[in-house]
């Protein structure tokens, strides 16, 4: 791996695009996690944020002293089976964005939208951590600066009164403690495969500091941005695509391009998602690799069927609370600098 200051930004960016998908970029994961509570929502934000960026910054050390490559980190078969579960659980989500994105912006069937997206984010794995770090340094800056332009312009120009910040009397005791927890949780979860490798690859301690710092301060713009966004435009939020509203707003131009980098994100998603499921399989270099990948993409086109919605509000919030007792575990029993 290259030791050059671009090394750290490259990473920080697959960190990002890790942690951000279908769910973030159209803004459904955001409302079942913050925008639901109110105005505490964004303490759980600031909370959220601080979790990923400790928590991401002691996965990278794992990452840079682990000695075995799958099994330290995930030791239980049992474990390890629920990580690929899990994985393919978000995987379908993605997928199901997919479709929900395809056909709230053409007005068509997208039933082989999955199937194309896919069996694409095949090729990417197969050039290891590089070939994150070769999508996502280009996609997550798209990502960021589309949100950016869509959430200024629209506070600048605002389509109805913004209300009142003070909180109902319901938001005071609404579990938005826990919703950001689980949010964190769920994200680390996800992401401690993508971590562990680019952990392998750093070259001296401080870089951990710089990767989990730059990918937590794009996501808590992006978190924040996002957010406001819906909590000031509440008549949004029943679409499966609330931001695609927000980006209507500039023109059917943006629209355009916000459905594309909405897909992108999701793609770059789901190639780190099948990535991590990888890095645990007992597959190394076997011939069966393509077969397992195969395997994965089935399983998860098959879930998405449920439906974007379905998933995401549902489904996300247990593993994010499972999810976050095994990210502890693992750091609890992390290994040491020998």
């Amino acid at each position: 791996m290259k030791n050059t200051h671009t090394f750290w930004v490259e990473a920080a960016l697959t960190y990002t695009g890790t942690v951000i998908g279908a769910g973030f970029a159209t803004g459904q994961e955001l409302l079942a996690f913050f925008v639901r509570y109110g105005v505490f929502g964004f303490c759980g934000i600031l909370i959220a944020a601080a979790a990923l960026f400790f928590g991401g910054s002691l996965l990278l050390r794992v990452g840079q002293v682990r000695v075995d490559k799958r099994n330290l980190w995930l030791p239980s078969r049992y474990e390890r089976l629920f990580y690929v579960a899990a994985l393919i659980v978000t995987a379908a989500a993605m997928l199901a964005g997919s479709r929900a994105l395809f056909e709230t912006a053409t007005g068509h069937g997208g039933w082989w939208i999955p199937l194309l997206l896919g069996f694409a984010s095949l090729a990417p794995v197969v050039a290891g951590v590089q070939g994150l770090f070769a999508i996502n340094k280009w996609i997550v800056p798209l990502v960021v600066l589309t949100v950016f332009i869509t959430a200024i312009y629209n506070f600048l120009q605002p389509e109805v009164p913004i209300p009142s910040s003070s909180p109902s009397p319901a938001s005071l005791h609404a579990p938005w403690l826990p919703a950001s927890l689980a949010y964190a949780g769920l994200n680390l979860f996800l992401a401690m495969g993508v971590l562990f490798e680019i952990g392998s690859t750093l070259q001296a301690p401080h870089q951990r500091w710089q990767v989990a710092g730059g990918g937590t301060i794009l996501l808590l713009v992006c978190m924040a941005l996002e957010s406001s966004l819906l909590f000031y435009h509440p008549q949004w939020t029943h679409s499966p695509i609330p931001m695609l509203f927000a980006a209507q707003r500039l023109g059917d131009w943006m629209r355009r391009w916000f459905s594309m980098v909405i897909a992108l994100e999701i793609y770059s998603t789901l190639v780190a998602n099948l990535f991590a499921a990888l890095a645990v399989m007992p597959v190394g270099e076997d011939p069966h690799r393509l077969g397992h990948s195969a395997l994965f993409l089935l399983l998860s086109i098959s879930l998405s069927l449920l439906g974007f919605t379905q998933l995401v509000n549902r489904l996300y919030p247990l593993l994010g609370f499972i999810g976050l007792l095994l990210v502890i575990r693992t750091l609890i029993h992390r290994p040491e600098v020998g």
